[in-house]
């Protein structure tokens, strides 16, 4: 059963590997559940990092089970579950938890959350509001990454913003901005490699803070770049900025970081010198995406990993124990998942 502030939603998945989609739904179903919670308008903040377990394929159906886990005076944090099935076949896709700030209201007053409910709250709920509170204060402890002065930029698209990219508020969906970083992000990375766009698989997103918004008839420019090559794939940087169309003067809106992989593992990434920030950013994914996917393998230790590693040894143990996936069959003379 759902919780009173939950919201889930369906989505049939049409087109080969589009992340950009599924960050965009994400982005609606979390807005949902906080608007459900606040019983006001939210607007996007930001969005933490994502691990893409499983890249959607065409025919699976995704499910997104959006939920509030933490809240502020005026903000509120929403943890969103994703999964694909097939017929009886059922993979996790992603976990993502969206920040959202209530709007204000006609005289101009601040609009405060509610309080949630700990009384029914179940084991899932009470392990994603501990993990929002840690990520937050993690967060904090983060310095942004140097923006070098002289940084030039290998590959940029313009996006128009139309009517239908606007929410029910007027402003443009903080979703359809993101997949159109994720367009720009897996172009660049295709042109950088040389290879087909198909070709190239999304393996997260690191989190992304919106600095400003923007609305019907705004010029949005993204330009991309190759940040770092690693053993298996490398990262891409988009930023974005808002440009008067009068003036040519820009606005930065946001900043991403994309993680990319191929699906036929003979593709490389050409070699790109990694900078610091680039290389923690780097030991954070793979740990999470190793631990929280309980594959295993080999980490490479960093101060960095220092808090994030034990936090996410016991996520993954908690998810199995939670999650909806998981069958147990007795046998002869044990039992097998």
């Amino acid at each position: 059963p759902l919780s009173n502030s939950c919201v889930r939603m369906v989505e049939q998945v049409s087109s080969v590997h589009d992340v950009g989609l599924l960050l965009q739904r994400m982005d609606i179903a979390t807005c949902a559940a906080a608007e459900r919670h606040t019983k006001v308008n939210c607007v996007t903040v930001a969005m933490g990092d994502v691990v893409v377990e499983h890249s959607p394929r065409v025919g699976e159906l995704l499910t997104l089970t959006a939920e509030p886990v933490l809240v502020g005076r005026t903000s509120i944090d929403v943890s969103v579950r994703v999964s694909a099935e097939k017929g009886q076949v059922r993979r996790h896709v992603c976990d993502a938890a969206f920040t959202y700030v209530t709007t204000r209201g006609p005289d101009g007053e601040k609009r405060f959350c509610p309080p949630l409910e700990d009384d029914d709250a179940s084991e899932r709920t009470r392990w994603a509001r501990a993990t929002a509170k840690r990520r937050r204060a993690l967060l904090k402890l983060q310095a942004p990454p140097p923006t070098p002065s002289n940084e030039t930029f290998t590959f940029e698209t313009i996006e128009v913003v139309l009517p239908k990219h606007q929410n029910h508020m007027g402003h443009t969906f903080g979703g359809v901005v993101m997949a159109w970083m994720h367009k720009a992000a897996r172009t660049c990375c295709a042109r950088h490699c040389g290879c087909a766009v198909d070709a190239v698989r999304t393996q997260g997103v690191d989190g992304v803070s919106f600095n400003t918004g923007s609305n019907v008839s705004d010029h949005l420019v993204f330009r991309a770049r190759a940040t770092a090559s690693f053993d298996d794939g490398g990262e891409i940087k988009v930023r974005v900025v808002k440009r008067d169309i009068a003036t040519g003067t820009e606005q930065l809106i946001n900043v991403g970081y994309f993680s990319f992989g191929f699906f036929d593992d003979r593709q490389r990434f050409p070699s790109v010198k990694a900078p610091a920030d680039a290389l923690v950013r780097r030991r954070m994914f793979v740990a999470r995406r190793r631990l929280l996917t309980c594959k295993g393998g080999a980490l490479d230790w960093h101060a960095s990993l220092v808090k994030e590693a034990p936090a996410l040894t016991l996520e993954s143990s908690l998810r199995l124990f939670l999650t909806d996936e998981l069958r147990w069959e007795p046998c002869a003379d044990d039992v097998v998942w």
